[in-house]
């Protein structure tokens, strides 16, 4: 009975997950639309994306948030969940127009701070929440730094979504942020010189930091 009980439950955990990355996904994909065209949400958003599109989007979070529950501790699943949603849409918005809206970094950020300290009363430690705002701190700075004197190649945008990401990182721990971020860069190296190679951009031209950054945190965490 327990066992048979135990089965329900994760069959619940997984079909509710599924569930949850089928809604999001196209609403992800027609919000990033929305807000890299500066368009208001409506039924022509739909037309314009397709239904393929829309499809993808929520087969691909669907499965992702499936494989979250798989490998990461029940603790963080809500986390990492919440990551990888609004990580989707930052990382659609960027690659569709170069942009990382402050309002929607701020709320992955909030939301993120929301359930660190939620996970903090319940568990009687402090220690995850200092650790997730001094990371933060500490790489905001550091590439504040950085963007000041490379403002042609980074945008200030890519420093709050560094110094956000690196929050979520350093709730797991230290070597999260530097393997985080160091997999983002390298990530981002490795497309530019792709896209170089294919003639798809040229040396001068900007590309989108955002996607690799985002890939590069969530992969560390699903698997460092």
């Amino acid at each position: 009975m327990w066992t048979l009980t135990s089965l329900e439950g994760s069959m619940s955990i997984f079909l509710f997950c599924g569930l949850l990355g089928a809604v999001a996904g196209p609403t992800v994909l027609m919000l990033s639309q929305s807000i890299a065209r500066d368009k208001p949400l409506s039924w022509d958003l739909v037309t314009m994306i397709g239904w393929v599109p829309l499809l993808s989007a929520s087969t691909f979070l669907s499965a992702t948030l499936i494989y979250v529950i798989r490998v990461v501790p029940s603790a963080a699943v809500a986390v990492v969940a919440w990551m990888v949603i609004f990580g989707f849409l930052l990382a659609l918005i960027d690659w569709t127009c170069h942009q990382l809206p402050h309002r929607v970094v701020a709320v992955l950020l909030a939301g993120g701070l929301v359930q660190f300290s939620v996970i903090g009363v319940a568990e009687r430690s402090v220690g995850p929440l200092a650790r997730a705002v001094a990371a933060a701190v500490v790489v905001f700075v550091v590439w504040f730094v950085i963007y000041l004197r490379l403002r042609a190649d980074l945008g200030f945008g890519d420093v709050t979504l560094a110094a956000t990401f690196a929050a979520f990182l350093g709730w797991f721990g230290w070597r999260y942020v530097l393997f985080g971020l160091t997999a983002g860069l390298v990530l981002a190296a490795i497309s530019n010189l792709a896209l170089l190679a294919s003639r798809r951009i040229k040396s001068r031209d900007r590309t989108a930091l955002g996607p690799a950054l985002i890939v590069g945190s969530i992969y560390t965490i699903l698997h460092a």
